[in-house]
């Protein structure tokens, strides 16, 4: 039968365990408590009270430009991205890869995705807290709707988050002296209708392209979804779409 010293030590071993075990950090989005929303707030606010006021005119202009994990298909587009976002005057940080991931590729691993979306948002509130870029741009409709949707909701977040169209649009003044030369071309803006629930991506960019002298906007069909692979899952939709988007730019 155990002695009580036994007893005793095997307690104060315990307790030393227990004072030695790390506290859990409500202010960390992976170990995001059931208050995501006041915790957000209260990250935004310290944030901006360590950036300080004397920095909040430079820090306005600092953002992290999230372009999601495809960036190898992409990579021409992305650096064009970010050339336009510092044309109208902006201090980009480029993040993206897998180590950016939100999480919707392994959606079939819910605690994998669930891990990954928090990875993300924390690695942006760190660009926020000690950088001052305390706003994330995104182009993807899907990193976009995710992050708007579950990431930010779901995790602590020190961010903003806004599309690429709606900070050139903004200022697309700026973008004026760049936009002399006549591009003599008829272009049609292949649209969605989907992420006009989050973005109205559509008309921004119609209006900047129609800043281009010489340059004809063709009206063709505006689809359902937010990008063609909401319409991969119905039978004979993507064709349907390709058929009527290029008999429309014919």
């Amino acid at each position: 039968m155990p002695s009580e010293g036994c007893g005793a030590q095997r307690h104060a071993a315990g307790a030393d365990r227990q004072a030695a075990r790390p506290q859990r950090d409500a202010s960390d989005p992976c170990q995001a408590g059931s208050h995501p929303v006041s915790a957000r707030q209260d990250l935004r606010a310290a944030a901006a009270q360590r950036r300080g006021a004397g920095e909040m005119d430079v820090g306005a202009d600092r953002i992290t430009f999230w372009f999601g994990c495809n960036m190898l298909r992409h990579a021409e587009m992305i650096r064009l991205s970010i050339m336009l976002l510092e044309r109208v005057g902006y201090d980009v940080s480029a993040a993206g890869g897998p180590a950016y991931c939100c999480g919707t590729a392994h959606d079939h691993q819910p605690r994998g995705a669930s891990n990954m979306a928090a990875r993300t948002v924390g690695r942006f509130n760190e660009a926020a807290e000690k950088e001052g870029r305390g706003k994330v741009v995104t182009w993807c409709p899907s990193c976009h709707m995710h992050m708007s949707d579950i990431m930010s909701p779901g995790n602590a977040a020190a961010f903003e988050v806004a599309h690429i169209t709606e900070l050139l649009a903004e200022r697309a003044e700026r973008l004026a002296p760049l936009l002399q030369v006549a591009v003599n071309r008829r272009v049609l803006l292949h649209r969605h209708l989907g992420f006009a629930t989050h973005v109205a991506v559509n008309d921004r960019v119609a209006g900047l392209l129609s800043r281009i002298p010489g340059l004809q906007l063709v009206q063709g069909p505006a689809h359902p979804g937010h990008m063609c692979s909401a319409l991969s899952t119905v039978p004979g939709a993507l064709a349907k779409a390709a058929r009527e988007t290029w008999a429309a730019a014919s």
